[in-house]
């Protein structure tokens, strides 16, 4: 059985209608060359709330992402394709790596390392999302820990352990970082 054309066409300008009114209704998302990232609290009682992301040494070529409130101490971050990276030495690449399963805990440290990092990152609605290890991503979570400030952590979303009590849920916000105060980098 044969499709007439104009049944062709007509299924055509369906499609060219659809992708018309979708780049008109939905907003345009443009990702800053760099950027902070910044958390944002999902329960608003908790000290965790806009908080800046850095870098806290750990050894050689490794940080565990602290969360400070001193907009001056933060990392500059920047996106490529699917791998968040900071701006931590400008030589070199710096990426966003978040911890393996080792000891099945509901949550792992977020840490940024030497070379490209973990892969499957996103920006959605000026927040930084993985969609990496199957779909298993719980989101993020900011904790008071070893460092004496909050660290962030990532969750599994397998395990439904309540949140320790120095903790909280929160969400990674990007804060565009104006063209003078970017630094030179790779981008």
């Amino acid at each position: 059985m044969h499709l007439s054309a104009a049944v062709l066409s007509f299924g055509s300008s369906l499609l060219i209608i659809k992708t018309v009114l979708a780049s008109t209704l939905l907003p345009r998302q443009d990702t800053p060359t760099a950027y902070y990232l910044q958390t944002r609290t999902l329960d608003t009682s908790s000290n965790k709330n806009s908080l800046f992301a850095t870098a806290s040494e750990t050894s050689f070529g490794i940080n565990d992402m602290i969360l400070t409130s001193n907009i001056t101490n933060a990392s500059q971050g920047y996106f490529n394709d699917t791998h968040q990276y900071f701006n931590l030495d400008p030589a070199h690449t710096w990426g966003l790596n978040l911890g393996l399963d080792a000891d099945h805990d509901a949550w792992e440290p977020v840490t940024i390392r030497f070379g490209q990092g973990t892969s499957g990152f996103r920006i959605g609605f000026n927040t930084l999302e993985w969609s990496g290890r199957d779909e298993g991503n719980g989101g993020w979570m900011a904790c008071d820990w070893i460092h004496g400030v909050p660290q962030l952590f990532w969750r599994y979303a397998y395990f439904a352990y309540p949140i320790p009590c120095s903790c909280a849920d929160v969400t990674m916000e990007l804060v565009p970082i104006q063209g003078d105060q970017v630094k030179s980098g790779i981008y």
